[in-house]
């Protein structure tokens, strides 16, 4: 499950004991945290899939999640629906006639949760990778709507999206059985054909991002702590081509970019310490590279 958190725009309507606001639960083309970007659009399946069996979504404070003082079913979402800005989001505190719904209701217009969060999972297909510099990280055209929750957002909203995908992490068997599926593939392909041949550095990693997709499917962290993945450290020339392929830079470019990660040493032995190349595959372990 992944997560976005949103400032909090509220608007109230209603009577004073309706409990009633809104505001929006994603914004479109803003890029959030984690380099992703929802596009216009994304919400329209899910939503209208809702509406076929006439259902909502839960409204929970911080995700329901004991751990971060969460809360679950708070309210009801009344009107969920897509608009020029973004996800908008219509609700209503349940328990108004209560002491704990009202007193919920008085922090929400106190400003006590500044912020909205959606708990989404992306839709097969839904995902465009970046390529190149500059770009998100994921374009994401299809998201599967699982909650949203009122959050008492950190001055740090990464710290409280990194603790959030955390607890709502949960073992996903098929998409682990599909990324190492693909890694099997693109072994197969790529590297089980001439048993003399070299795989390349592309080749290399995109085997391993399968790997890390199916690891993360399963625990929710992206890869083992312990992990060495300078073990097999790519030469200068490698990560030269890298960005040349994959991010469309010139070569003054790529050898600028790649010389900053290396030792100095002579052209083309790629010569690196342990530190400078383990920073390295750092940096390259968050560059998503195309699917085949």
């Amino acid at each position: 499950m992944d997560t976005v958190i949103v400032p909090l725009e509220l608007k109230f309507a209603g009577s004073p004991d309706a409990g009633e606001f809104e505001g929006y639960g994603a914004v479109f083309g803003n890029v959030d945290q984690h380099g992703d970007r929802i596009l216009p659009g994304a919400f329209a399946a899910t939503l209208a899939e809702r509406k076929a069996v006439g259902g909502t979504v839960p409204m929970h404070v911080n995700h329901g999640l004991p751990q971060l003082g969460g809360q679950r079913a708070v309210g009801i979402w009344t009107d969920l629906a897509e608009d020029e800005k973004g996800l908008r989001a219509k609700g209503k505190i349940s328990g108004m006639n209560t002491d704990a719904g009202r007193n919920l209701f008085e922090r929400v217009k106190d400003g006590a949760f500044p912020g909205l969060s959606i708990g989404y999972r992306v839709a097969p297909g839904g995902a465009i990778y970046g390529t190149k510099a500059g770009e998100p990280r994921r374009s994401l055209k299809a998201i599967n709507l699982g909650e949203i929750s009122l959050v008492d957002t950190p001055s740090n909203g990464l710290a409280l999206v990194d603790a959030v995908k955390t607890a709502l992490a949960q073992p996903d068997a098929a998409a682990a059985a599909a990324s190492i599926a693909a890694a099997m593939r693109l072994h197969d392909k790529h590297m089980g054909a001439d048993p003399y041949g070299s795989p390349t550095l592309k080749e290399r990693a995109q085997v391993m991002n399968h790997l890390r997709d199916g690891f993360e499917a399963l625990t929710g962290s992206r890869a083992p702590e312990d992990l060495d993945a300078w073990k097999v450290a790519p030469t200068l020339r490698d990560v030269e081509a890298l960005l040349r392929e994959e991010c469309g830079l010139s070569h003054k470019q790529a050898r600028s970019i790649a010389a900053r990660r290396f030792t100095a040493a002579p052209r083309g032995e790629g010569t690196a310490t342990p530190e400078d190349t383990a920073a390295l595959w750092a940096l390259l372990s968050g560059f998503k590279l195309p699917q085949l």
